[in-house]
């Protein structure tokens, strides 16, 4: 069990992430791809002693960061070509979806044979 626990705290960053998003309406979501970022960075640790084991576990994970990173700003170059440019309408769940996508490789990553595989595939 104790190796599913950055699993467990990134999907718990998402979900927490999801409900403020949900709650605090005046936050400005770029805020939420910060959180992100720096919640799959701070994974990181996790995966650093076995190195080689780990090598695409610690790929998503920077890749996620990256992507959220790349992705803060997004909003803005959309507004050029949008009417209602001060609108943060259905921006804050966009940087929801990178991080249970990385939950769902890193725990992919981690499977040992075959049944794993699709077990987590199918969960």
């Amino acid at each position: 069990m104790q190796a599913y626990i950055p699993e467990f705290i990134l999907a718990g960053l998402a979900m927490l992430l999801l409900l403020a998003e949900t709650f605090c309406k005046k936050t400005p979501k770029f805020i939420f791809g910060l959180i992100g970022a720096a919640g799959t960075l701070a994974m990181l640790p996790f995966y650093m002693e076995g190195l080689y084991d780990n090598i695409y576990i610690i790929l998503a994970l920077v890749a996620t960061a990256v992507t959220l990173l790349l992705s803060v700003d997004f909003r803005a170059v959309i507004n050029l070509s949008s009417n209602d440019s001060k609108s943060q309408d259905g921006t804050g769940e966009f940087y929801i979806l990178p991080l249970l996508a990385c939950v769902g490789i890193t725990s992919l990553c981690k499977a040992s044979n075959l049944v794993e595989l699709f077990v987590r595939i199918q969960s």
